[in-house]
């Protein structure tokens, strides 16, 4: 067994997962890889400490979504395919992370996560500019579909503004974050996805709002909230009309108004709602594999082409879940972002405000991209690795205080 000590095991895991985050979007084989060499270190690691309760909370709050779903798919009236498969063995290879990390007092480094969403970003925007200019794709995406692709460099994107604003200093970290944001906002335009780019700019927004009543007395901060806010919007206009996408999304919105015909947004808006229609026809446990029939028997698909008929979806994780898996599929996927958020706001767990503003930031990020595309698709579980971070380091954070309240005091 690898004894547990800072040298033995939390750098060689650490590097690994900095390695997994860094490679997530361009290399599919090499970030399951990197996966299981994080749970095979971790397994033969030596266990230091007993599972606390809390511990064992995180884990269930986690992969309740997959065992609720899974039920859904085999017990009720849907079949299990490969696709599915490695997205349940996905989620739960990193939510066990929660539960064995603490068990063996590993701890993963926040630079981690920066380091591996900042080189995550560079080859990100790398891949797409190889993919667009020189393989003449129309949309990149690395090695994911290209939504998925521009939502989790969204979420990266901001993890890394977050850690700027928070943690601003002159050194070779911050000028690498400085050179890899314009790489993943090049990606993200060369993807040519309108959701995450406007999950970029209101996130990214919000955010920056939220920290000006704090920051209200640093004069280079309000500059640079300033300026950001300003190269954003000029970068996503010029964006926008460089590419005809607003222009091109209103002409189909009110051809759809005025024909019904099955343009882009005329599509995804029939999916919309006659999902929210099946909802209202199975509300408990949705409607299952039968969501597509349904729809088609409405002519959504038969009017649009045989494609999408084969392989649409509602294009939406909150509609998704209503019609597929109803209520209870619904409250499922909103119960592992709400309730930690609940708990620190209850003082419940005792966090470190960068670390629940990272919280805060990709459930953000989650909700935002999930009204207009379905995220437990591809590699989904990459949501959960931030989340994994904050819980972990949040438990730790409280047993401390736990230990230092019952130790004796000096007389």
């Amino acid at each position: 067994m690898i004894q547990t000590s800072q040298d033995a095991t939390n750098k060689p895991i650490n590097l690994l997962v900095m390695m997994t985050i860094a490679c997530s979007l361009v290399s599919a084989v090499l970030f399951h890889v990197g996966l299981v060499l994080i749970l095979a270190l971790t397994i033969i690691t030596k266990s230091e400490k007993s599972v606390t309760l809390k511990n064992k909370f995180f884990f269930i709050l986690i992969v309740q979504f997959v065992f609720i779903t899974t039920f859904r798919r085999t017990i009720v009236d849907w079949q299990m395919t490969l696709p599915y498969l490695e997205d349940v063995l996905r989620w739960c290879i990193i939510s066990s992370l929660a539960l064995f990390w603490a068990k063996k007092n590993i701890k993963i480094d926040l630079l981690t996560l920066i380091k591996g969403a900042a080189i995550a970003l560079s080859l990100s925007g790398i891949v797409a500019s190889y993919q667009h200019f020189v393989l003449n794709l129309e949309r990149s995406g690395g090695s994911e579909n290209p939504i998925n692709f521009a939502i989790f460099l969204t979420m990266f994107s901001l993890i890394l503004i977050i850690y700027l604003r928070s943690c601003w200093k002159n050194t070779a970290l911050n000028k690498a974050i400085l050179i890899a944001l314009p790489f993943g906002l090049l990606a993200i335009m060369l993807s040519g996805s309108r959701g995450p780019m406007l999950t970029y700019i209101v996130a990214t927004t919000c955010y920056l709002i939220f920290t000006l009543r704090h920051s209200l007395h640093q004069k280079t901060v309000k500059l640079g909230i300033f300026f950001s806010l300003f190269l954003l919007t000029g970068l996503f206009s010029i964006y926008s009309i460089k590419s005809g996408i607003i222009e091109q999304s209103i002409i189909q919105f009110n051809v759809w108004q005025e024909t019904q015909a099955m343009s882009q947004i005329g599509a995804r808006f029939e999916m919309w709602l006659s999902a929210i229609d099946i909802f209202l026809r199975y509300p408990i446990y949705g409607a299952g594999e039968m969501v597509r029939v349904l729809q088609a028997q409405g002519g959504l698909y038969l009017n649009f082409n045989t494609d999408v008929a084969a392989f649409a979806h509602v294009h939406s994780e909150m509609f998704d879940a209503l019609s597929k898996y109803g209520a209870l599929g619904f409250i499922s996927i909103w119960t592992v972002w709400l309730i930690p958020i609940i708990m620190v706001l209850a003082k419940q767990l005792k966090i470190q405000t960068l670390e629940f503003e990272l919280l805060l930031a990709v459930s953000l990020v989650w909700f935002l991209g999930g009204l207009t595309q379905v995220l437990t698709h591809h590699t989904s579980g990459l949501t959960l690795l931030p989340f994994v971070y904050v819980a972990i380091n949040a438990l730790r954070a409280d047993k401390s205080s736990d230990e230092a309240s019952d130790a004796p005091t000096a007389q």
